[in-house]
Parts: structure tokens; C-alpha cells; sequence
């Protein structure tokens, strides 16, 4: 059972039992004092809201069958059944309840897609999914400890970082979070928000680990520079090359006070301005289990508002979407492996209706996929310019 299950069970089980039993002793477990158990039940059920749905599926899974042999128990005792077996039987009752209700809300979360990302950022692959090993980020590091990197993934993209680091997918956490914070805050170019605030727009818990990696993160991406050599402009809707840039030129990052200030771009400002985004579920985001499964997830958001005349299954091929996500690996087959791994995950996930890796003799060639109806539907909001799938 992870800590966070553990210390929310520990909590307020005992509490909501001793309420349950009280109602039951009085007599007054009405439609009325039933609805404010099951509130109750959701408050509790509210505090895992960030925890991991696989996390929360296998301890169901776990107290569903727990609870099943505390019945067995007491169908064989012939009518013997203790106080303290009919208690364990309440306790672990209550628990399923609390975890089926926490499951019900994350579904219900991760059909929300309120987390603006900017398009360009993804068609470039700013964000990697997987790291080169120490060794080889050692050797691709100049004498001055900075990394340089020109990737050609299906949009091409010039990549500078002072710290001597590739953005990772916590790092796009990071750079959404502030995005969603842009825009909850009035969509100005300059912003303020402590650590807390970010925290929450992503979706993680407030511990002090997270507050050290946001810390970071927000460092990472203010010294990164980039250069977009396809950057969709939204006023002329014509594809230019950018300037090098930072994408947040100025971050004052206090670690004392867990605060932060902090400066988009014209960049970035002006097409996120313009509408030129697409909305994603953090909950949804947060859930996957692999970073390739991560960066693949916003990508096809995207590629599918970019095509949504289109319908069926579409192609892309693989040689450019492995350096567009960003995987490093050290055979050709490893990598492939992880997309496979990806697209099962998004199947798992009704993001996708079908995805395979197809091989053209020898060799895997291309990927082809088709998104569920759930992103077809046309309740489903997906682009900053209200663009409907």
C-alpha cells in the first residue's frame, strides 16, 4: 500500500467508522444520514485525487478480496462472529468505498482537458523522453558544461542548455503548470506564483521533494535556449524560423520562500495569446506510467487537431517520431520497444482506438493509429481557439 493511501486510511477511517456506527446504533441510517456518509466518503476520496490510478485499481483489487474472505470467515463460523471481525469487515467495507469513489473521480478528471500546451513547442519536441546514459551526456557536454543539440524529429529544432541537461518530462510538467497559471491568471506575459500553486496546476503532491524539483525545473527551462526552425506563426499562419530564444528569458526563483516570477517570451506569449494551443487532462498526463507514453500523448492531441477533416487511421513514420519524442536507447529495437509500449498504454487508456508498429520486410517502418471516439467527440475541447475535434 503506498503512503499516501496508508496515512489518508489512518486518518480518517477510524472517524468515518465510529460516524457509521454511531448511525447504525441510533437507528437513523435514513436516505438523509446516508447521503452524508456518502459525502463524507467523497471528501476522503477527494485527498487521493493525485494519486496513481494504477496505485488506486490495485488496492481495490487487494481490499475487494480481503473483504471477500472476512465473509467467507463468517459464513463458516456457524454464527460465531466476533465484534472484532464484524468491525474488520466495516473498516475494510469503508476503505473500497473510499477507493471505487477516488477511482470515480479520477475517470471523471481525466476527461477534463484544461491544461493548455503550446502547439509549436510540441511539433518541435522540446521535452525528451528518455535520457542518454551519464557517460554519453558527459561527452555531449562542451568544456563549459553546456549541451547543444540539433534534433530533426518531423519539425527540426536547435536545443542550447547552460546547465548542461536535456529537458525532461517533469520539466514540460513544469512548463504546462506555468501555462495553465498564465492563463488562470489573466494571460499576461510577466506572472507570479509560489511553488504551491504550480504544484496544484500539475497535479502532484506538495512534498518536499516536488518543491526541490520545480526549483530545478524552472532553473532548467530558464536556461534553455532554443531555435524553432518551423514555427507556426499565428498571425500570418506561415511557418518561419525563429531567432535563438529563451522561451522564459527571465525567472526569479526564490528557494527560501518557495516562490517564483517569471517572464514568456514573445514569442511563446504571442501564440498562446493568438489561441494557438491545445488543451490536455493532467490527471490523464499524470497517470500514464512511461515518459514515451507522456510526450506520444500530447503529440497525437495535437497531430489530431492539426488533421481533424481527417478520419481513419493515420501513418507517421518512425525513424522521425523517435527523435521527435526524444527516446534514447541503446539498439534500434529497445526503442521501438518503447513505442509499442506507448501505444498499448494509450489503447489502455481509450486515447487511442488502435496503434501498432509496422514493419515493411525486416524493418519497422512506420506507426499507424487511430484515436478513440471519446477525442472525436464534439464535447471534447482541444484547441485554445475553441477548435472542436
Amino acid at each position: 500500500m503506498s503512503y499516501k493511501i496508508r496515512k489518508v486510511f489512518e486518518d480518517h477511517v477510524p472517524t468515518l467508522l465510529n460516524e457509521k456506527t454511531l448511525l447504525f446504533e441510533s437507528g437513523s441510517l435514513n436516505n438523509e444520514s446516508k447521503k452524508q456518509l456518502e459525502k463524507s466518503i467523497e471528501v476522503i476520496a477527494l485527498k487521493l485525487r493525485y494519486t496513481n490510478m494504477r496505485e488506486l485499481n490495485k488496492m481495490d483489487s487487494v481490499l475487494s478480496n480481503e473483504l471477500l474472505d472476512i465473509v467467507k470467515e463468517k459464513y463458516s463460523s456457524n454464527g460465531n462472529i466476533t465484534v472484532e471481525m464484524q468491525r474488520t469487515e466495516e473498516e475494510i467495507e469503508l476503505k473500497v468505498d473510499i477507493l471505487k469513489k477516488a477511482i470515480e473521480l479520477k475517470k471523471d478528471y481525466q476527461k477534463k482537458y484544461a491544461h493548455p500546451v503550446e502547439r509549436n513547442i510540441i511539433e518541435h519536441g522540446l521535452f525528451e523522453s528518455s535520457l542518454p546514459t551519464n557517460s554519453t551526456m558527459a561527452r555531449l557536454r562542451t568544456p563549459e558544461g553546456i549541451i547543444e543539440r540539433h534534433k530533426n524529429g518531423f519539425r527540426r529544432l536547435y536545443y542550447r542548455n547552460d546547465n548542461g541537461n536535456y529537458l525532461s518530462v517533469f520539466d514540460s510538467r513544469a512548463l504546462i503548470g506555468m501555462m495553465k497559471i498564465w492563463k488562470d491568471k489573466g494571460e499576461n506575459k510577466v506572472f507570479e506564483f509560489d511553488f504551491k500553486e504550480l504544484l496544484n496546476a500539475i497535479e502532484v503532491e506538495l512534498d518536499g521533494a516536488n518543491y526541490r524539483m520545480i526549483a530545478n525545473s524552472l532553473d532548467n527551462l530558464a536556461r534553455t535556449q532554443i531555435i524553432m526552425e518551423e514555427y507556426l506563426d499565428p498571425r500570418t499562419q506561415k511557418r518561419t524560423k525563429t531567432k535563438i530564444h529563451h522561451p522564459i528569458p527571465n525567472a526569479e526563483i526564490d528557494r527560501i520562500n518557495n516562490r517564483a516570477k517569471v517572464e514568456f517570451n514573445s514569442i511563446l506569449q504571442d501564440s498562446l495569446k493568438a489561441g494557438n494551443y491545445i488543451n490536455i487532462s493532467m490527471s490523464l498526463f499524470n497517470d500514464l506510467a512511461n515518459d514515451t507514453s507522456k510526450n506520444l500523448y500530447m503529440f497525437i492531441i495535437n497531430y489530431i487537431q492539426t488533421k481533424r477533416d481527417d478520419e481513419g487511421e493515420r501513418v507517421l513514420d518512425i525513424e522521425p517520431l523517435i527523435e521527435q519524442l526524444g527516446i534514447h536507447a541503446s539498439t534500434k529495437t529497445k526503442k521501438v520497444n518503447l513505442i509499442k509500449d506507448a501505444l498499448e498504454e494509450l489503447k489502455s487508456y481509450e486515447i487511442l482506438k488502435t496503434g501498432e508498429v509496422i514493419k515493411v520486410g525486416r524493418f519497422y517502418k512506420y506507426v499507424r493509429f487511430e484515436e478513440s471516439p471519446f477525442l472525436r467527440n464534439t464535447n471534447v475541447i482541444i484547441g485554445g481557439s475553441q477548435l472542436f475535434i
